[in-house]
Parts: C-alpha cells; structure tokens; sequence
C-alpha cells in the first residue's frame, strides 16, 4: 500500500487536475487508516470528477471511520444517486444511519442493499437490529432466520434470534438459540450476558448467578440488561452488587434506576 501511495502522489505532483490520481491517494491512505489526511485529497478527487461514484463511497467510509456520520451519509446518500445498483452503498447508508440513532430511517437502505446483494448474512443481521431497535420483534425474528438460512453457523444470527425471542417472550427458544451463539462462539459476552437474563425470568437462579458472573462489569449499554443483573443480584442477597449496576443502570436509563430503586427500598437519587 506504500508503494500505491507513492505511485498516486506522483500522479497528482504531475498533473493536479487528475480527479482518479487524487481519488486513488485518498483510497491509499485511507487503506493505511490516515482517514484525516485521506479526507482532502478524496475531496479533490471529487471537486475534478464529482460524477465519480466510488470517490464518494471511500470518503464515505473515511466519515464514517472518523465518526463524523452525518457527513459520511451525505456522501452514501450521493453514491447511490450515481450508482443506485450498488449494494455496499446502501449498506453504509444504513449503518451511518444506526450510529446517528435514526433506525426508522435504516430500514430502506437495508432493505435495498439485500434486494441487491440477497446473499449477505450479516446485512440481515443488522437490519434484524435495526428491528429490534424499533420494537418490531417479529420481523427481527425473520430476518435473523435469514441469515441463518445463509449462514447456518453465524453466531450474531443466532445472538439476534434469541434477543428477539425473548423480547417476544419466547424464553426457551430464546435460551437456546443463545446456548448455539455461545457453543459457536465461547466466552462471546453478549451471549453469556442475555443466557443469564434469560435464566433469571426463567427463575434458575443459580445458573443466572454462573452465567452473569462472566460478563459482571462489562458494559454492554443495554439497560434491560443491567437491570437484569441489578434484579439478580437483590434476589440472591447481594445488595451491595446489586447497589453496584443501579449505579450503572442510572446512566443508561434513569426511569429503569428510579424503578429499581423502589425494588431496593430505597430513594432514587435527585
């Protein structure tokens, strides 16, 4: 990739009008992870050559790399326009759209990049998150089938099937499909910590308590999870662990913490 770099930093020295030399120095040094010194020239590149597709899908994804999402899903928004076929382009502009919170809005994209490109398991995956997201658990239920019918042995898939599931209320089907992600995946966190939330709605207490003890003081950002693990805690007379995540649980979700603090006997905190 150096010698790509070098090659296109040449290209640009001997003729500055050349959009596809100034495209290609981005692209290099984009691919060494220089996304802030890639931003410019792929911005030249696209000044000489604004018709050029590909040019705005890689200063897309340098955004995206930065966190600087809205501006990558202008840039994706721009690609299809080009290039409406491209299924990779309507997959970016849904991932920038869940990292901005806009789920409602990443359906379509989703939707599009996997009537183009039917064959990639993990963009059912993600728009069964998406779904999830949006409480429409039924569908997250379909599409992680999906991607298993694609991908039999795709632990997201099967951590995706038992999240919704269970947020369906399907709670043995839930642990099991959990049971195959961690057998596909062992010590996968996020598998471990829904099982031990599965176990404790299911009442068995001391396989919660085992299987929670792995993933206690991992931040998985899920508020029914920790609330879970707060819940357990109490249950098994932990009350100083469980005081512990209700302290975590109180930055995710303060309606949660104020309800669990009832559980506790105790005030929530102002």
């Amino acid at each position: 990739m150096e010698q790509s770099l070098a090659v296109f930093k040449k290209l640009t020295e001997s003729n500055a009008s050349n959009g596809s030399a100034w495209h290609g120095l981005g692209w290099a040094l984009a691919n060494l992870n220089r996304d802030s010194e890639a931003l410019a020239p792929l911005q030249r590149g696209i000044q000489l050559e604004p018709q050029n597709a590909s040019a705005h899908h890689d200063l897309g994804n340098s955004y995206f790399k930065l966190q600087r999402f809205n501006e990558a899903a202008e840039q994706f928004q721009e690609c299809i326009r080009l290039k409406p076929n491209d299924p990779a382009g309507h997959h970016r502009l849904g991932m920038s759209y869940c990292q901005l919170g806009e789920f409602a809005l990443a359906v379509e994209p989703f939707r599009r990049a996997l009537s183009l490109g039917p064959e990639f398991a993990e963009v059912y995956v993600t728009l069964g998150q998406v779904y999830g997201e949006l409480g429409q658990n039924e569908k997250a239920v379909l599409a992680a089938r999906d991607a298993l019918r694609l991908d039999p042995n795709d632990p997201n898939a099967y951590l995706l099937l038992g999240r919704a599931l269970q947020e369906s209320g399907t709670l043995l089907e839930a642990v099991a499909a959990y049971e195959k992600s961690i057998e596909l995946e062992p010590g996968q966190l996020h598998a471990l910590a829904y099982l031990g939330g599965a176990y404790l709605k299911l009442g068995r207490l001391e396989e919660a308590r085992e299987i929670l003890s792995h993933s206690s003081g991992v931040s998985l950002n899920d508020p029914k999870f920790q609330y879970s693990l707060a819940e357990l805690y109490l249950k098994l007379g932990m009350r100083e662990e469980a005081c512990r995540e209700h302290e975590a649980l109180r930055q995710l979700d303060p309606s949660l913490a104020e309800a669990f603090a009832k559980l506790l006997g105790s005030p929530p905190k102002s």
